[in-house]
């Protein structure tokens, strides 16, 4: 069960709320090139390109990271090394965790089948990744778990030619499509986590970002205090290992984060747990709707972030914005109206928030999110009727004086017209 109730404006997930058959029904199988190209990864305008290539030159189909994400790039045969060498690629490695559980799984499938140990156990098992990329202690511990050795994975860093490349299918695709190799592979670690658990007395838990990259969480503070006062334990999961995560996961009976790397370690709670996500911004993160479904889960969404200041071209780069919005007082049942100090305590981070925006994204080219139109009104009007250019100037205040001009005249009127660059 999914609740999108208690976002601002349903409007944004219309599609994915209509549209929710993440699982495919299909038997995964492999592809074997004959003298196929690996492509290290290169990063292109924020984007990493890299994966496996025919003989001929041709991309195969989900050996990037996901597909339309990167894939074939130009290169010179004097740039080829070639190796007499068969292996089985398992995919394009990143150090977000969030694609740890993901996109870095969804090849590894094939390692369980009785295929790989008759057939292809000999062969190396190579993989593609940024330039400083090393697997985290966290992936190393998750890899362990699915009896696998991070050791026997070789990092292909030249562009190599091989005598034989065994692919294996995706078996989590397109950011938002399961099978049921990929929920096999989640439960082998949730079956670790329940067989080898130790009582904790976290029965509701937080997971926070609020000491990860502080420059870009705006006000989590407040959520964690939030979240307190109603019982969570908050959980700063880059401080424990991924065996300690596992543990606080499948004690706990009720987990929220906002949503993100944190988030998608929903897949290892156990079943009809209640969660809640908050959205970091308007983007709506495919990744999370389909994760939602790999158990039988009580999911609600709740916005309480208002992060206005995004360039569309990183959204993912922040900063982001937090506030105790109205939404999340009503799901615990508390009234805005008896809040006195709800618009004072979000105003100052909001005003801090907009001041790291035009700082880190000046030139930003502001995403599209109408979905915050109505509320992002009222936090602009509020702004601009509490600060005047006079009193600005005379505080000798002169970062808010240039912000609330390019408020004034880049942004406010496309709120209140209801028009997003």
């Amino acid at each position: 069960m999914t609740n999108y109730d208690y976002l601002y404006d349903k409007s944004n997930y219309s599609q994915y709320i209509e549209d929710q058959n993440h699982f495919v029904d299909k038997k995964l199988s492999y592809v074997i090139v004959e003298k196929g190209y690996v492509l290290p990864t290169k990063i292109i305008s924020y984007m990493g390109y890299g994966g496996v290539l025919s003989q001929n030159g041709e991309f195969i189909e989900g050996s990037d990271l996901y597909r339309s994400y990167g894939g074939k790039y130009e290169f010179s045969k004097d740039e080829v090394t070639v190796k007499d060498e068969k292996v089985i690629y398992i995919g394009m490695m990143v150090d977000a965790w969030g694609h740890c559980i993901t996109d870095c799984l969804k090849h590894l499938w094939f390692l369980f089948t009785d295929e790989y140990s008759e057939k292809y156990r000999d062969y190396k098992l190579i993989y593609v990744a940024g330039e400083n990329y090393k697997f985290s202690d966290s992936f190393k511990e998750l890899l362990e778990i699915l009896g696998i050795d991070h050791e026997r994975f070789i990092k292909v860093d030249r562009i190599s030619q091989f005598t034989e490349i065994l692919v294996p299918d995706e078996s989590f695709f397109r950011h938002r499509n399961f099978t049921r190799e990929y929920s096999d592979t989640i439960e082998k670690i949730r079956e670790y986590g329940l067989s080898n658990r130790k009582e904790l007395n976290y029965d509701k838990v937080y997971y926070s970002y609020a000491d990860c990259g502080r420059y870009k969480q705006v006000g989590e503070y407040k959520l964690e205090n939030y979240f307190m006062s109603k019982g969570y334990k908050i959980i700063y999961p880059e401080k424990l290992t991924f065996k300690e995560q596992l543990n606080v996961l499948t004690n706990c009976n009720e987990f929220a984060s906002t949503i993100g790397s944190s988030s998608h370690n929903v897949v290892f709670l156990r079943d009809n747990v209640k969660i809640i996500l908050i959205p970091r911004t308007w983007y709506v993160n495919v990744y999370q709707l389909t994760l939602d479904h790999i158990h039988s889960q009580k999911v609600y969404y709740i916005d309480s972030s208002l992060s206005v200041m995004i360039d569309r071209r990183k959204p993912n780069e922040g900063p982001f914005f937090y506030c105790i919005s109205e939404n999340l007082l009503k799901y615990f049942g508390d009234d805005p109206k008896q809040n006195r100090s709800f618009w004072k305590r979000n105003m100052k981070d909001f005003r801090k928030y907009l001041r790291l925006g035009l700082v880190h994204n000046y030139k930003g080219e502001y995403a599209a999110c109408d979905c915050y139109a109505k509320e992002a009104e009222k936090y602009y009007s509020y702004y601009l009727d509490n600060n005047s250019l006079f009193y600005l100037v005379k505080k000798c205040r002169i970062i808010d004086v240039i912000l609330l001009i390019n408020l004034k005249y880049r942004q406010i009127k496309r709120f209140i017209q209801g028009k997003w660059s």
